[in-house]
Protein backbone atom coordinates (compact mmCIF):
# COMPACT_ATOMS: atom_id res chain seq x y z
CA UNK A 1 0.00 0.00 0.00
CA UNK A 2 0.94 3.40 -0.61
CA UNK A 3 0.17 6.34 1.63
CA UNK A 4 0.38 9.96 1.11
CA UNK A 5 0.91 12.85 3.49
CA UNK A 6 0.97 16.46 3.02
CA UNK A 7 2.00 17.87 6.38
CA UNK A 8 5.20 16.70 8.25
CA UNK A 9 3.42 15.85 11.31
CA UNK A 10 0.73 13.30 9.40
CA UNK A 11 4.28 11.57 7.63
CA UNK A 12 5.60 11.08 10.81
CA UNK A 13 2.37 10.39 12.97
CA UNK A 14 1.35 7.24 10.19
CA UNK A 15 5.74 6.39 9.80
CA UNK A 16 5.44 6.05 13.65
CA UNK A 17 2.30 3.85 13.54
CA UNK A 18 3.52 1.62 11.04
CA UNK A 19 6.36 1.23 12.79
CA UNK A 20 5.04 0.32 15.67
CA UNK A 21 2.20 -2.10 14.45
CA UNK A 22 5.24 -4.02 12.95
CA UNK A 23 7.12 -3.82 16.36
CA UNK A 24 3.58 -5.68 17.62
CA UNK A 25 3.21 -8.11 14.64
CA UNK A 26 6.86 -9.34 15.21
CA UNK A 27 7.40 -9.31 19.21
CA UNK A 28 4.92 -10.15 22.10
CA UNK A 29 5.21 -7.04 22.99
CA UNK A 30 2.32 -5.48 24.83
CA UNK A 31 3.16 -1.71 25.58
CA UNK A 32 4.06 1.02 22.95
CA UNK A 33 7.80 2.21 23.05
CA UNK A 34 8.75 5.72 23.40
CA UNK A 35 11.06 5.51 20.75
CA UNK A 36 11.49 2.96 17.25
CA UNK A 37 14.02 -0.03 18.04
CA UNK A 38 16.95 0.60 16.09
CA UNK A 39 15.99 -3.39 14.27
CA UNK A 40 12.49 -1.73 12.62
CA UNK A 41 14.45 1.35 11.52
CA UNK A 42 14.97 0.30 8.00
CA UNK A 43 10.96 -0.45 7.99
CA UNK A 44 9.94 2.88 8.99
CA UNK A 45 7.37 4.80 6.34
CA UNK A 46 8.60 2.47 3.86
CA UNK A 47 6.10 3.60 1.49
CA UNK A 48 4.44 6.38 2.83
CA UNK A 49 5.30 9.40 0.82
CA UNK A 50 5.36 13.29 3.01
CA UNK A 51 4.99 16.08 0.17
CA UNK A 52 4.89 19.19 2.67
CA UNK A 53 4.76 22.09 0.35
CA UNK A 54 2.74 24.50 2.30
CA UNK A 55 -0.09 23.93 -0.12
CA UNK A 56 -2.60 25.97 1.28
CA UNK A 57 -0.62 29.05 0.97
CA UNK A 58 0.43 30.56 -2.62
CA UNK A 59 -1.04 29.83 -6.09
CA UNK A 60 -0.55 26.24 -7.28
CA UNK A 61 -0.63 25.65 -10.48
CA UNK A 62 1.63 22.96 -13.11
CA UNK A 63 3.51 25.63 -14.44
CA UNK A 64 6.49 26.56 -12.29
CA UNK A 65 5.03 24.76 -9.77
CA UNK A 66 8.05 24.05 -7.86
CA UNK A 67 9.81 27.29 -8.32
CA UNK A 68 6.56 28.63 -6.94
CA UNK A 69 6.86 26.54 -4.07
CA UNK A 70 10.02 27.10 -3.25
CA UNK A 71 9.61 31.55 -3.01
CA UNK A 72 6.46 30.56 -0.73
CA UNK A 73 8.61 28.45 1.20
CA UNK A 74 11.67 30.82 1.27
CA UNK A 75 8.78 33.26 2.23
CA UNK A 76 7.88 31.14 5.02
CA UNK A 77 11.06 30.51 6.51
CA UNK A 78 12.65 34.20 6.53
CA UNK A 79 12.78 34.18 9.85
CA UNK A 80 14.50 31.23 11.20
CA UNK A 81 16.57 30.87 14.43
CA UNK A 82 20.25 31.55 13.79
CA UNK A 83 20.58 28.05 15.23
CA UNK A 84 18.67 26.53 12.34
CA UNK A 85 19.65 26.38 8.02
CA UNK A 86 18.61 29.32 6.01
CA UNK A 87 15.06 30.09 5.08
CA UNK A 88 16.53 29.53 2.08
CA UNK A 89 18.49 26.23 1.73
CA UNK A 90 15.58 24.90 4.03
CA UNK A 91 13.20 25.49 0.82
CA UNK A 92 16.02 23.97 -1.45
CA UNK A 93 15.89 21.08 0.75
CA UNK A 94 12.06 20.31 0.62
CA UNK A 95 12.11 20.63 -2.92
CA UNK A 96 14.92 18.39 -3.79
CA UNK A 97 13.04 16.02 -0.79
CA UNK A 98 9.93 16.28 -2.65
CA UNK A 99 11.46 15.58 -6.24
CA UNK A 100 13.17 12.29 -5.18
CA UNK A 101 10.05 11.23 -3.62
CA UNK A 102 7.76 11.92 -6.10
CA UNK A 103 10.64 9.84 -8.33
CA UNK A 104 9.95 6.66 -6.15
CA UNK A 105 6.78 7.47 -6.01
CA UNK A 106 6.54 7.46 -9.86
CA UNK A 107 8.58 3.81 -9.50
CA UNK A 108 6.87 2.09 -7.28
CA UNK A 109 3.29 2.71 -9.23
CA UNK A 110 5.15 1.40 -12.50
CA UNK A 111 6.16 -1.37 -10.64
CA UNK A 112 2.31 -1.94 -9.57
Amino acid sequence: MIEITFTESAGGGLKMAHALLHNQQSSSQTTLPTEIPPSFQAYVGENVFCFSLMLTVGKISEELFFSQRQDILQQLYHDLPKDLPSGTQMAKDCIEQTKQQMTMLKKLYMSF
